[in-house]
């Protein structure tokens, strides 16, 4: 039978003279065997990483463009509902639950998530965070309001980026109320 030691191989000698004589090495592995392998699982997840990183940050991206068209979607229920305008607002930085994600700022920053209302003075109806690690710009302001008939005055383009992401997403509302959301690389 071999062994194999930190050293070299060697043979059990006393089990072939006898058999029921047991072999007084053990086997096993060695304290740099056990380091060898910690050391190889480390250099595998340090290379896995950024691709792990990537599809989280892609995943955070998603949810966040579903939830956007969705917030789309109810403030248009909403208008049509109570025939009244209705507007998709961004939250404000203070409104944020956690630190907001370091991105864009001023007045076309869409920095903690949305929020439905029919004006500035009344309480939002529904309100939601942005995914952490996501940041939203927008190229004409802070809201779009969506008339009864669920048609918008301009056109908005939001644009939703995350660290590590292997690209951005466009968001595009329309002046008829219609949502594009697609992939974007700049």
């Amino acid at each position: 039978m071999l062994t194999i030691s930190a050293t070299r191989w060697t043979r059990c000698t006393t089990k072939a003279a006898d058999p029921s004589i047991p072999c007084n090495r053990q086997g096993g592995f060695t304290l740099l065997d056990a380091l060898i392998a910690v050391a190889l699982m480390a250099l595998l997840a340090r290379a896995a990483l950024p691709a792990w990183q990537a599809q989280q940050a892609q995943q955070r991206l998603e949810l966040a463009a579903s939830g956007l068209q969705r917030a789309v979607w109810l403030a248009q229920l909403h208008a049509a509902q109570r025939q009244r305008p209705v507007t998709l607002r961004a939250l404000p930085a203070s409104a944020c639950a956690a630190a907001p994600a370091p991105g864009p700022t001023g007045s076309h920053a869409w920095p903690c998530g949305w929020a439905i209302t029919q004006d500035d003075t009344n309480p939002p109806w529904q309100q939601a965070n942005w995914p952490m690690g996501v940041q939203v710009s927008s190229n004409r302001g802070a809201f779009v309001t969506f008339a009864p008939s669920g048609q918008t005055r301009q056109w908005q383009s939001l644009r939703l980026t995350a660290k590590h992401a292997p690209s951005a997403w466009r968001a595009t509302v329309s002046v008829l109320g219609r949502m594009r959301i697609a992939p974007h690389t700049p």
